[in-house]
């Protein structure tokens, strides 16, 4: 895949999983314990991509 795909999978997943997992949907992104969980799978995510691709 290239860079770009890894980096919108990276991102977008985590924030379309807290967007279906909210019981209410227009107020996803004002739940605390959903957009923890977001966030923290963001930075797994990028930190994952920074050690694999800063090696070459």
């Amino acid at each position: 895949m290239h860079m770009w795909q890894l980096c919108h999978l990276a991102m977008v997943v985590p924030i379309a999983d807290a967007y279906y997992e909210a019981d209410c949907l227009e107020k996803a992104g004002k739940e605390w314990k959903t957009e923890r969980k977001t966030a923290k799978r963001l930075k797994r995510n990028f930190c994952f991509l920074k050690k694999k691709f800063t090696c070459r």
